[in-house]
């Protein structure tokens, strides 16, 4: 009776945290949800322990998930903001601005992100070589010169963390405006994201996208690129211009794509768009995925 309790326990956990990744995913439920769900982490120690408590009564322990799971999806929905700002130890932080001139010589910038969870936005919107809103409270930056600063690269991190100020993460915000005369390798180390990748004006030679549980939107140049995508639970959606192809190797467990629609053709592990060989730039996406949906289609 006991090894069956628990299993009930485990099983009600394991139920819990797939349903919020597939209704994030799915859009039903904001991914707020997915970070309420670290930040109130610690109530599944609750639960577990009325497990124990309550070991025989299959009822209470059901119950007890379910009130977790109502508080963790009301607390995603009204509590944490999905605009403009964050919250830290229960007050409004604003974002803080950060500018980087462009040197009249620099021909390439590399820009590193790594966040925990986070909201993302990012287009070519500055004639700088970067404009940002972040918070200098919980993230630093840090800018080299390489080439005889024909090169820039930038990094963007979160700083280290404590028990204090561990669950800060599920709420911040970054929004960055990049310079799109410039060739860009972006590199994204994140936890839950939310964001739209804009850069249909931006010259992205390289794009590497290392993240848990996702929800992202992006938007292709007309610019040959080198895609990596390595996610967990996760809801991709890539748009193309006209002028570019696309073609995915895709590996993961339980993947929807809409590489069964006319046009697309498969040639051993990789999956080609429509009309892939008359465009003028190709992509080609390496893309891992744990659990989820990938679509893409031509603007």
């Amino acid at each position: 009776m006991q090894n069956q309790g628990k299993g009930l326990g485990l099983g009600i956990l394991l139920l819990t945290i797939g349903v919020l990744w597939a209704l994030g995913i799915a859009g039903i439920v904001n991914m707020s949800t997915l970070f309420a769900l670290f930040k109130l982490w610690p109530l599944i120690l609750v639960a577990i322990g009325i497990g124990f408590i309550f070991r025989n009564n299959r009822l209470i322990k059901a119950t007890a998930w379910l009130v977790i799971l109502a508080v963790i999806v009301c607390y995603g929905y009204f509590k944490i903001p999905s605009k403009g700002s964050f919250i830290v130890d229960g007050s409004k932080v604003t974002t803080s601005a950060v500018t980087l001139e462009k040197r009249p010589e620099t021909e390439r910038g590399e820009l590193k992100l790594e966040f925990g969870a986070t909201q993302l936005n990012l287009d070519a919107d500055t004639t700088n070589l970067l404009d940002a809103k972040i918070s200098e409270e919980l993230v630093r930056h840090s800018e080299v010169q390489k080439d005889g600063n024909r090169i820039t690269s930038i990094r963007f991190w979160m700083k280290g963390y404590t028990i204090s100020n561990f669950n800060h993460t599920e709420t911040l915000r970054n929004d960055f405006h990049l310079n799109r005369d410039v060739i860009w390798k972006l590199t994204l180390d994140t936890g839950a994201i939310e964001g739209n990748l804009d850069m249909k004006d931006l010259k992205v030679e390289e794009l590497d996208i290392n993240t848990g549980a996702s929800k992202l939107q992006l938007d292709m140049g007309s610019c040959n690129t080198s895609l990596k995508l390595d996610a967990g639970a996760t809801k991709i959606a890539i748009t193309l211009p006209k002028d570019t192809g696309i073609r995915v190797r895709l590996d993961g467990a339980l993947n929807d794509t809409n590489f069964d629609e006319p046009g697309w053709e498969k040639k051993g592990d990789w999956r080609y768009s429509p009309g892939y060989d008359t465009k003028s730039f190709k992509i080609e996406a390496d893309v891992d995925m744990g659990v989820g949906k990938l679509t893409v289609v031509e603007r």
